[in-house]
């Protein structure tokens, strides 16, 4: 029984009663000439190869080519499949709403679809989802078309619990998804196909073998013209047209085809190809058993689905890309090393573009690295720029930058200079918490935006922030213009001039001023309190600082203060070396002439001035210098170390030497340029590297009070002395306090580049850090530069060079600074500012007011789920920079900046479901370029003069 055909290429094919064969007509965009079997089972091609089988590819039933060229099926099951004809896979299942899909027709607007329940549903092409369903027939759909605007279908009604044939075509216009004049027919329809040669023209079936040419625009033009086909009683089953619309083939159940034509020479399709057969299989001669001279390869190998014995696992294969050629000998004989870069005459033996071409001689790898490139200073202490896209920094990919989990800061802002010195606070665990726990009534609060700045790199989840908010309050402070740390276009050069400068004025001042507004927030909270209140910035930085001046009339005037950091004081140029420790003990107690003011002698005269700590610091702050003669001074220091220490001391690379590859020969490998891991060489130069006169500043020391005077011990040394005595008691260990280095803020000279200075930052992350961010808890050194940030060793943190890496602040923090504080995040928001009914738009009147606040009951009341929907509106502070190539491209030099400007948020159930209990402006100083919403009135807002009603 022949269950499906089309005619293809002027041949017809059958297939049998367990199979039906659907081909597709050839067009210019196609080139199929394969066949599928819907048998139930797995499809197959025309060449016999199987795809592969699947649970949802059973029962099928239809099948159409989409125009994206992949296959799309049905059958008696809830699902469309789609599948890629070039990978053989499965794309895409999509349920249908019906139970099955016997019908499929495609259209140049949707995908039609229809199941026996008399329903025609119409997907969209692309995503396959139901736009439209059209209920036809209210028994069961026999068969339907689509052409043009019109989809025409026949089928069966329910009568009285039986099924009856509906006598007429049902026409139904796409352009507005409604039925038009029903076309009634001289004998009961069961298949129909639009004739494409004609506009509006088909062709109906009966199962008796009538068939009848309809005009949908027309249905009594061609009434009387109905034809017989001479099936000798058998029922149609099966119909189809010829693309070229000359040929009508009719299938009957006895097995037979039907062909007719409009003439003797019937051309069925307009690009005609010769019929591809499958390759006829070339017999092998046969191979004798003793035969030893015939190699086995001439037998081919039979098609296997599983994997070959031969075939490696992915975890034994490595990939080996093209070798680089080796350094000449001569090079490396006459090199001379400078830290990492190796310089080296030309010895002139090759021409120029000549190489050997001996491949035998050629080695895996160069043996010098190149991971920096040419340039002496590396680029992750450069200054990163980004090329910006129309979507801003949405399509920028921050993971080739930042690999670890922690957040970086964005420097696309004004004044975005300080975000590697914000790290550095982040990271001091004690003052984060308290930061977090901060919340004040000031418009611009520093310690508020810092806490809600801290709080955003906690859940950032190793994407970059952005520190508008800080940034704009931190601009609008008075001090902070008056010190000279706000830059913008004008001072721009001053900028790249003083970094050094800018930095340590930036660290003083912030300390000073999160000093000045926490202590206010402690004196407001406790008022009662009449002992003497310290904020938490004095309890980390502070230290009591005993002054005293004494005149040579025996006239002593002494004070005591409280400093935050200190500044080290360099002795006058000098040609020696002196270490780190006996600059910092001079800097702890200083004694020196000053001209004062003497109240006895009542006249300037010359005194004697004495400070000393009275007390040390959880976390001591460092000033290196900001005058030209102190870094000047600093400067000749690390030449001085420089020409004293081996000259190939190179900056460590980012990963350990451990993680190399053991060199196979070990210890007897004689080669000086061998690249693997070696454990005798490599030891000694971690040895070296690790030594603490290879930088200028120690990794740890001690401090100690006594006598009116801070003595410094290094550490190495105390460990030494305290071996050796044994009378030492636990009083006198007690005395002592030992520094770690916590962090290092240098400023990196760009050396090929003038003005493209840098401010970069290395801190130390302890286990409260990174456990914070999903890590283990370990202490490792990171580089933060911008949003720029890699992992490096302790080594590499500390060491300095006087051309391109100065240092300008040093932060050592007590090893047991974290367990003498508090660490306990409180949340400082309170049921209180729900219930508050201030607005911007109060102001001219509370008839403005937008929103009911939360009542008592409603906080009682809301579950932890409550669910509330958020809106918020946006203004654009400053419009993107952009600039016009010379080929007529536009590149983005500095994206727009915006602020968020309204804040609504709406009851999503209760029995105010829908009312807003938060309808807030955000007030701004800044110029708004843009109101993005003009009809949502956040001009309005912003100005408080008028106010229209809410919109979320």
């Amino acid at each position: 029984m022949l269950l499906a055909m089309k005619i293809i290429n002027g041949r017809t094919y059958r297939g049998g009663p367990e199979c039906a064969i659907l081909f597709f007509p050839p067009k210019m965009s196609y080139h199929i000439q394969d066949y599928s079997a819907l048998d139930g089972g797995p499809l197959e091609y025309s060449n016999g190869i199987q795809l592969p089988s699947s649970e949802q590819i059973q029962n099928m039933q239809c099948m159409v080519l989409t125009p994206t060229g992949t296959l799309l099926m049905g059958g008696h099951h809830k699902n469309l499949i789609e599948l890629d004809l070039n990978t053989l896979e499965e794309i895409n299942v999509v349920q249908v709403n019906s139970d099955n899909c016997a019908i499929l027709r495609k259209h140049p607007r949707f995908i039609c679809s229809g199941d026996i329940n008399g329903k025609v549903t119409l997907h969209d092409p692309n995503t396959l989802s139901v736009e439209h369903t059209i209920d036809c027939h209210t028994g069961m759909l026999s068969d339907f078309d689509v052409h043009g605007n019109q989809l025409v279908t026949c089928g069966f009604s329910a009568r009285r619990g039986e099924l009856s044939v509906d006598q007429f075509l049902k026409v139904y216009d796409l352009r507005v998804m409604k039925s038009m004049s029903p076309i009634p027919m001289m004998f009961p329809p069961l298949l129909l196909r639009f004739v494409p040669a004609y506009s509006s023209r088909l062709c109906v079936v009966s199962q008796t073998g009538q068939f009848q040419m309809v005009d949908t625009d027309n249905s009594d033009q061609y009434a009387l013209f109905i034809h017989q086909v001479e099936t000798g009683g058998a029922d149609i089953l099966t119909f189809d047209t010829s693309s070229s619309c000359q040929a009508f083939a009719f299938g009957d159940a006895a097995g037979y085809l039907h062909l007719y034509g409009a003439s003797n020479e019937v051309q069925f399709n307009q690009f005609n190809r010769p019929t591809e057969f499958a390759d006829s299989v070339e017999p092998f001669q046969p191979i004798d058993i003793n035969d030893e001279i015939t190699p086995l390869s001439i037998i081919p190998m039979p098609h296997c689905e599983d994997k070959l014995l031969s075939d490696l696992p992915p975890e034994f294969c490595q990939v080996v890309y093209r070798p680089t050629p080796p350094i000449d000998p001569l090079i490396l004989n006459s090199m001379k090393m400078v830290r990492s870069i190796g310089y080296a005459p030309n010895p002139g033996n090759r021409r120029r573009n000549q190489v050997p071409y001996q491949l035998d001689n050629k080695q895996l790898d160069s043996p010098v690295s190149r991971d920096d490139g040419p340039d002496l200073v590396p680029n992750r202490y450069l200054k990163q720029e980004i090329k910006y896209t129309k979507m801003g920094l949405d399509e920028i990919d921050f993971n080739r930058f930042n690999q670890t989990s922690f957040s970086g800061l964005e420097a696309n802002l004004p004044n975005s200079y300080c975000n590697n010195m914000i790290q550095i606070l982040y990271f001091i665990e004690p003052l984060r918490s308290a930061l977090l726990s901060h919340l004040c009534q000031r418009e611009f609060c520093l310690s508020c935006e810092l806490g809600f700045l801290f709080h955003m790199l906690d859940t950032a989840e190793g994407l970059p922030c952005q520190a508008a908010n800080f940034l704009r309050a931190f601009r609008t402070i008075p001090e902070a213009s008056a010190h000279g740390l706000i830059i913008n276009d004008i001072n721009e050069s001053k900028k790249k001039e003083n970094l050094p400068t800018l930095v340590q004025s930036w660290t003083r001042f912030m300390l000073q001023q999160l000093n000045a507004e926490t202590a206010d927030v402690n004196d407001h909270i406790s008022e009662e309190n009449v002992s003497e209140n310290t904020s938490i910035m004095t309890s980390l930085f502070g230290a009591k600082l005993f002054s005293c001046n004494s005149c040579r009339c025996r006239t002593e005037t002494c004070q005591e203060t409280t400093t935050l950091l200190t500044q080290l004081l360099y002795p006058e140029k000098t040609s020696t070396l002196l270490p780190f420790l006996d600059i910092l003990q001079r800097s702890l107690s200083v004694k020196q002439h000053i001209t004062a003011w003497c109240d006895n002698c009542r006249r300037f005269t010359s005194m004697t001035q004495t400070k000393f700590l009275k007390s040390l610091p959880d976390i001591l702050v460092l000033n290196c210098g900001e005058s030209k003669p102190e870094i000047e001074f600093l400067k000749s220091q690390l030449k001085l170390l420089y020409e004293s220490s081996d000259s190939s001391i190179k900056i460590l690379p980012e990963f350990p030497v451990l993680r190399k590859k053991q060199c196979r020969y070990g210890s007897l490998c004689r080669r000086t340029d061998c690249r693997y891991y070696h454990e005798h060489k490599n030891n000694k130069n971690m040895q070296e590297l690790s030594q603490p006169n290879q930088s200028w500043m120690p990794l740890e020391f001690k401090l100690k009070v006594k006598g009116g005077e801070v003595i410094v011990e290094d550490c190495s040394k105390a460990t030494e002395k305290k071996e050796e005595c044994i009378d030492c008691t636990v009083e006198e260990n007690n005395e002592s306090v030992e520094y770690e280095l916590f962090a290092v803020v240098s400023v990196i000279t760009d050396l090929q580049e003038n003005g493209r200075d840098n401010i970069v930052s290395c801190i130390r992350v302890g286990p409260i850090g990174h456990m914070r961010h999903k890590g283990g808890a370990a202490y490792q050194w990171y580089l933060f530069n911008d949003f720029s940030i890699v992992g490096i060793t302790a080594q590499e943190a500390a060491y300095l060079n006087h051309e391109w890496k100065i240092p300008c602040v040093l932060y050592y923090a007590r090893k047991d600074v974290n367990n003498r504080h508090d660490l306990q995040v409180l949340n400082p928001v309170g049921q209180q500012v729900f219930r508050e009914d201030v607005s911007l738009a109060a102001r001219s009147g509370q008839s403005h007011i937008t929103f009911t606040p939360l009542s008592i009951d409603e906080e009682h009341v809301l579950p932890t789920g409550q669910l509330v929907a958020m809106d918020a509106e946006f203004v654009t502070l400053n419009q993107e920079e952009a600039e016009i190539r010379s080929d007529g491209t536009r590149s983005t030099i500095r994206p727009s900046q915006m602020s968020v400007a309204r804040i609504s948020c709406v009851r999503g159930d209760g029995p105010l479901e829908g009312v807003p209990f938060i309808d807030d402006y955000i007030s701004t100083q800044e110029q708004v370029v843009d109101y993005l919403q003009n009809f949502w009135d956040l001009a309005g807002g912003f100005n408080a003069s008028y106010h229209q009603s809410f919109s979320t």
